[in-house]
């Protein structure tokens, strides 16, 4: 149950760093940086959903990668919407 709280949150966490916004380099490089990290912390939070238990190594790249996440998303978590789409038309 814990397990499923945690990743629940992390995903909600997640979703709402790339909904609200996202933040080296150009504005435009930073902002798929963090649609990046978004992404892995996605894939990694569904991995560990399928698992039975949840090791200590993952339970650390969870913590490391919503680290990385937050620090490459705090400088768009103001943006607006028609400028976060607009970033995000030119990322992948």
């Amino acid at each position: 149950m814990y397990r499923l709280f945690l990743c629940a949150f992390i995903s909600a966490i997640s979703a709402f760093f790339i909904l609200t916004s996202c933040g080296s380099g150009s504005e435009q490089a930073q902002f798929c940086k963090c649609m990046q990290k978004g992404e892995e912390l996605d894939r990694l939070s569904h991995e560990i959903l399928k698992k039975e238990v949840v090791d200590a190594r993952k339970a650390d790249e969870m913590r490391e990668l919503t680290a990385e996440q937050k620090e490459a998303c705090k400088d768009f978590q103001t943006m607006g919407g028609d400028k976060m789409r607009e970033l995000q038309s030119h990322c992948h």
